[in-house]
């Protein structure tokens, strides 16, 4: 089994944490261990600390927790069934609290749906401009165009 790293925060392989235990029913102490094979003192007493509190799994990775999400399931459930239900509504129109029960920011937004594979939103709308305000606005971009 190849061992790979799932995060940036340093994962000892079975055969370390196996060692680590050998070493540690010997009756070697953590200092001892920790001039063996050169870990920090606090890993090894994590590890050990590990390994009595699950015997039966000793190579468990440490639980970590990351940052909640901002939407439960059921208030994704509701901005998804929004976005169903509405398909032609711009994305602004989906960040109020009564789609998903939250304010959110756009890319929040954008995420959460992408995940549920929506990945088109309709543009903004242009305001509409009558002839006469295109003609004076050409006109003044040509006048500051030239200068």
């Amino acid at each position: 089994m190849v061992y790979q790293k799932k995060t940036n925060r340093q994962e000892h392989p079975p055969e370390v944490i196996s060692l680590i235990w050998a070493l540690h029913c010997m009756g070697y102490s953590a200092s001892k261990i920790r001039l063996e094979n050169g870990l920090p003192k606090l890993t090894i007493t994590s590890i050990i600390r590990r390994v009595r509190k699950h015997p039966s799994d000793p190579f468990r990775k440490a639980l970590r927790m990351g940052r909640p999400l901002k939407l439960n399931a059921r208030a994704e459930r509701r901005l998804v069934r929004f976005m169903a239900n509405h398909p032609f509504k711009i994305i602004t129109s989906m960040l109020t609290p009564l789609k998903s029960g939250y304010r959110m920011h756009i890319n929040t937004t954008q995420r959460y749906l992408a995940k549920n594979h929506y990945y088109a939103f309709r543009p903004r709308k242009k305001p509409y401009l009558r002839p006469y305000y295109k003609t004076l606005r050409l006109r003044w971009a040509r006048i500051y165009r030239d200068l």
